[in-house]
């Protein structure tokens, strides 16, 4: 199987490291499932930046903490681009919080996102 038919899914891929790594990967003939959740018009703009340079990209968008979203999220990008061999789990949380107001529930979200 030649690169240019492998199909990644990059979780987290529409910002900072996981822009990087879709970028990377597309530049080296994959096709990439730009996945995100808040970054919408980030991955939107990538994915059309990707597609303009003659590359395939699909923007496939969940909460990660919602099982049934993730579920859904690996059919959507199947759905777009086709068998996906590769994951890159980049996926991850920025919130502003420190020690003294970092709850069970920060903890969970933290969780969910990271470790699921």
């Amino acid at each position: 199987m030649s690169k240019a038919t492998v199909t990644a899914l990059v979780t987290g891929g529409a910002r900072r490291i996981g822009r990087a790594i879709v970028e990377d990967l597309a530049a080296h003939g994959f096709a990439v499932a730009i996945h995100c959740n808040r970054s919408r018009i980030e991955a939107d703009a990538l994915a059309a930046k990707i597609i303009a340079g003659g590359g395939r990209a699909a923007v496939v968008a969940a909460d990660l903490t919602d099982m049934d979203a993730v579920d859904d999220l690996v059919g959507q990008a199947q759905a777009a681009l086709g068998p996906i061999p590769l994951l890159v789990n980049n996926a991850s949380l920025f919130e502003d919080d420190s020690v003294r107001d970092f709850d069970w529930r920060a903890w969970d979200r933290h969780f969910a996102v990271h470790v699921k």
